[in-house]
């Protein structure tokens, strides 16, 4: 895996640092967002509905409900999702996950629209990539999710496109790396 991927261990970056590898890897800048503190992060981390979709596409409706995913396909498969959405169908949702909870905790590195300031009905959907610099090529999957939600004119589609490498401004310990 590491070889093949690029996957490396997870270190402490900055926004510098996090935006900079994606300038240098072609990946869309300005929707990168981060968690605004540590405990946000360790919040959503240990939220079992959110790591059990930790690096792939959450997509949300006008509502914010996280629309339950498709368990036949592969959970970096946003865009057959998105090819195929429309805001007047019912899809199932995921009751149990506070979408306000994560929204909240967001700081967008490039943008000046908090994601916590989202409002229900401002999107048709909500597209949350989830994404790290330790996973290396992996990440080569998720990103073409941007341009699939650019593609659909038709719909209003935010894309946020989720962070989650340990921020070095938190001043975690190794120790604490290490067990997270």
């Amino acid at each position: 895996m590491k070889c093949i991927y690029g996957i490396k261990r997870p270190r402490p970056e900055s926004s510098s640092s996090i935006t900079a590898y994606a300038e240098k890897k072609g990946y869309p800048t300005q929707n990168i967002a981060v968690f605004s503190d540590s405990s946000n992060y360790l919040e959503m981390i240990r939220n079992p509905i959110f790591r059990d979709e930790i690096f792939g596409t959450m997509i949300f409706d006008s509502d914010l409900n996280l629309l339950r995913k498709d368990t036949t396909l592969c959970q970096w498969s946003g865009c057959p999702r998105l090819a195929v959405m429309h805001p007047d169908s019912v899809y199932r949702t995921v009751p149990e996950f506070d979408s306000r909870r994560l929204f909240s905790g967001l700081t967008l590195i490039n943008d000046t629209l908090r994601p916590g300031t989202i409002a229900n009905g401002s999107y048709d959907f909500i597209v949350v990539n989830k994404w790290a610099k330790f996973i290396g090529k992996m990440n080569d999957r998720i990103f073409p999710v941007d341009s699939c939600a650019a593609a659909r004119k038709d719909l209003r589609i935010r894309c946020i496109d989720l962070n989650l490498d340990i921020r070095e401004e938190w001043k975690m310990t190794r120790r604490q790396i290490r067990n997270l």
